[in-house]
């Protein structure tokens, strides 16, 4: 009778091996270490030692099912959050999405105001959300960035000063990501990183293709 135990908690391991689903494969590692926790209480006597193991296991992934169920768990985005999504960052899942606008704060600008200052360091990446940004260097208007471009993204990427002014030509809406806070997230996240880097530098390469 006892053995029937061990069977079932093979035929588990079994269907385990089977599915990709890295859920349901957790899911049913537990329910075999439940019927191998069963298997060494009921003999005689209980392998407690095995009992413990059993147990500690178990423990390890009921923790590691919770976290799994949270991260498939559905994010409600705000409206900037769901903007900075929708315009720059795609690819991007809606939980990373939301871990990368902790990064950010979101600002409205008026008219003329100077958003990033020739010869300086900017503080921060920008992402337009809504309204226009005019670059302007030696007086004049070289280009203008609209919603889901980004400002400074150069100096981001490869460091140093600004070249040019960054001037709102009208009432804006944008996402400024520290510099600081975003490095720290994304070494913290090899893979924001990647789509980070990846999302600027289409963004460049479309600006120097114009």
């Amino acid at each position: 009778m006892a053995s029937l135990y061990v069977h079932a908690a093979n035929l588990c391991f079994l269907l385990a091996y089977l599915v990709r689903d890295i859920l349901k494969l957790r899911v049913l590692t537990f329910v075999a270490g439940l019927f191998l926790l069963v298997f060494h209480l009921v003999l005689e006597p209980p392998a407690w030692g095995f009992v413990v193991w059993d147990l500690l296991f178990s423990a390890i992934q009921i923790v590691q099912i919770k976290r799994l169920i949270d991260e498939r768990r559905p994010v409600a985005l705000s409206p900037d959050e769901r903007a900075v999504h929708r315009l720059a960052f795609r690819a991007l899942l809606p939980r990373e999405v939301k871990r990368l606008c902790s990064a950010a704060t979101m600002r409205e600008l008026g008219r003329d105001e100077v958003l990033v200052k020739t010869g300086e360091e900017p503080s921060a990446l920008t992402l337009i959300l809504e309204g226009e940004v005019a670059v302007v260097a030696g007086g004049d208007t070289v280009a203008t960035l609209r919603a889901g471009q980004f400002v400074g993204e150069m100096t981001f990427l490869a460091g140093g000063k600004a070249t040019a002014d960054a001037v709102a030509k009208g009432p804006a809406r944008v996402a400024c990501f520290g510099r600081s806070e975003l490095s720290a997230l994304m070494d913290a996240t090899p893979d924001l990183r990647s789509h980070v880097q990846a999302t600027l530098g289409q963004d460049l390469v479309a600006k120097l293709r114009r």
